[in-house]
């Protein structure tokens, strides 16, 4: 497939040039104003009927193949790339320039041997920014269910990376959209970390 004109959100492929098979141009239009007044009328659909249409954008892989195809950037590997040559340097400089109490703390939880890398970026840099930590990030109970933390957290409508156990040691993370858990438990907090931006632009 061949890359398209890059649009203002990054995405390659958001005008087709081929008409799929079966379709005119005067079909695409009659769908398009389907569409636009389902949507005039009903707005978005609720994330269980995305999640029942297109399951796939609810796996991790899923949505990180889909957001590739989309941008043409391979999200997970750019990601991990970033982390391993940026990460030090980033610490070096929060060591560096911790007079804000928040770094301070961040810094003073971090374990070289022990502690996630993402997680310790995320926090320093949220806290230097002075962004609340609950704008990306819930942390529950290591051995809290989906069910437990829907029916006991009070999850916003946009996503929510939520973390499971200690926050710099995590243990397992999900995804929240819409008040409701549709992602996970998984292992690799920096594939959750990840998983965030692709939700944040494909499904809300």
């Amino acid at each position: 497939m061949t890359r398209g004109p890059v649009d203002q959100y990054g995405c390659v492929r958001w005008c087709p040039v081929e008409v799929p098979f079966s379709e005119t141009e005067e079909s695409l239009d009659g769908i398009k104003s389907h569409l636009l007044n389902i949507y005039s009328e009903e707005g978005m659909s609720a994330i269980a009927a995305v999640k029942e249409e297109w399951p796939f954008l609810f796996s991790p892989r899923g949505i990180c193949s889909h957001f590739t195809l989309l941008t043409d950037v391979s999200i997970l590997v750019k990601f991990r790339g970033a982390l391993e040559t940026k990460f030090n340097t980033i610490l070096k400089f929060c060591q560096e320039v911790n007079c804000h109490q928040g770094v301070k703390d961040v810094l003073a939880c971090f374990e070289p041997e022990a502690s996630d890398k993402a997680t310790c970026i995320l926090l320093l840099l949220m806290v230097y920014f002075k962004e609340p930590k609950d704008a990306i990030v819930l942390d529950v109970d290591p051995c809290a269910t989906a069910t437990d933390v829907e029916g006991t957290v009070m999850l916003p409508s946009t996503p929510r990376l939520i973390v499971q156990g200690d926050i710099m040691k995590p243990k397992a993370w999900m995804l929240s959209l819409e008040g409701q858990v549709v992602m996970g438990p998984h292992l690799d907090f920096t594939t959750g970390l990840v998983v965030i931006f692709p939700a944040t632009t494909i499904l809300i």
